[in-house]
C-alpha cells in the first residue's frame, strides 16, 4: 500500500508537470498564428512616400482602402491631353508600382482607379481601373514594361464613360 502512495505521489508531479508543458506549448502555438495571421493595415500615410499625394496639378494618391484579399489605390493623374493619356500614365505609375512591390512584400493584388481631371464643381473623375498582382510584376520584366503596352499588361482593365 505504502508503495502505491509514493508510486502515485511520484507519478502525480510528472503528469501534472507534462500537462502544464502541453498547455503552455499550446497557447505559445495559438499566439504564433494570431501573429501570422495579422495583417498589416496599410495606409495612405505609409503609400504617399511611393506615389505622392494628388491634387491640383500634381499626380499621386488620392485614398487607399485595404480589404482581406486586396489593396484599393484611388490615383489622381494630372494630364491635359488626354489623347497621351495612356504613354503617360505609364510613364508616370508603372515605375511606382514596381516600387510598391518591391518595399510592401504584403501586398500580392492591388487594384487600381486613375481619376483624371475635370473642369466643373468636382476636381476629377474616374477614367480607368485595372488590377496589378506580385506575380504578374514578377512574370513581366516589369522594369522594361515601357517597352509593352502597359494596358495589355494589367489585369481586369475597366474604362470609365
Amino acid at each position: 500500500m505504502i508503495k502505491n502512495k509514493k508510486i502515485l505521489g511520484f507519478i502525480s508531479p510528472v503528469v501534472m508537470g507534462f500537462l502544464l508543458v502541453a498547455f503552455l506549448g499550446a497557447c505559445k502555438s495559438e499566439e504564433k498564428k494570431e501573429e501570422e495571421g495579422e495583417m498589416l493595415i496599410i495606409s495612405k500615410e505609409m503609400l504617399t512616400p511611393i506615389f505622392g499625394e494628388g491634387e491640383g496639378s500634381v499626380s499621386g494618391l488620392i485614398d487607399v482602402e485595404q480589404t482581406s484579399t486586396e489593396l484599393k489605390i484611388s490615383y489622381y493623374f494630372f494630364i491635359e491631353d488626354m489623347s497621351i493619356f495612356d504613354e503617360e500614365i505609364e510613364r508616370n505609375l508603372a515605375p511606382k508600382i514596381q516600387e510598391l512591390y518591391e518595399k510592401m512584400p504584403e501586398v500580392d493584388r492591388a487594384a487600381f482607379t486613375v481619376y483624371v481631371p475635370k473642369m466643373d464643381e468636382t476636381p476629377y473623375r474616374p477614367y480607368v481601373s485595372f488590377v496589378v498582382t506580385r506575380e504578374l510584376v514578377e512574370k513581366t520584366n516589369w522594369a522594361n514594361l515601357l517597352e509593352l503596352e502597359f494596358f495589355k499588361v494589367v489585369m481586369n482593365v475597366k474604362y470609365y464613360e
